[in-house]
């Protein structure tokens, strides 16, 4: 056909996470870290980086988009392994913790799912994190290798925030 174009789609899903531990003596509570007053206080590790969108995570999007799964991602789980982050991944190398993510919404083309580690959770060195959509297994949805160790303990908390951007190209 003459003077037809055919339009090529494609969409690029681009992760990061923020890590930040706090002084449980100023942050105790998940919504502690929402006062920029109380949370800068507290401030004691700060890791942020992208993180990758694994192959199981990927194909369980795809299921979400046509209505072919629920089972959306409703956990993060952090880890003391330091593998090196692969797209066959599908779970943490050594998990210390996995809990509920505490609020989970989207604005315009990005997913937000921020999770608070109480001073009871998770505790260890954390060197790994993942976002899953299971209490206990299930499927990987991505992970981040921290910059740094984080030695989380009884006497601090922490909350991991993961950004999924959806961008056409």
């Amino acid at each position: 056909m003459r003077g037809t174009s055919l339009q090529k789609s494609s969409l690029e899903i681009r992760g990061e996470v923020l890590v930040h531990g706090f002084n449980a003596n100023c942050v105790r509570t998940f919504e502690d870290t929402l006062s920029s007053r109380k949370a800068r206080q507290g401030l004691m590790y700060c890791d942020r980086g992208k993180n990758l969108i694994v192959n199981a995570g990927s194909n369980l999007i795809s299921q979400l988009c046509t209505g072919a799964s629920t089972a959306y991602f409703t956990y993060c789980a952090v880890g003391s392994g330091t593998n090196a982050v692969l797209a066959t991944d599908a779970s943490l190398q050594s998990e210390l913790g996995r809990v509920a993510v505490t609020s989970a919404y989207a604005v315009t083309n990005t997913a937000h799912f921020d999770t608070f580690f109480s001073t009871s959770q998770g505790n260890g060195t954390w060197n790994e994190t993942g976002i899953f959509n299971a209490s206990s297994s299930g499927v990987m949805g991505s992970r981040k290798l921290l910059g740094s160790s984080f030695a989380k303990s009884s006497s601090n908390t922490a909350t991991v925030s993961w950004t999924w951007t959806l961008t056409p190209t």
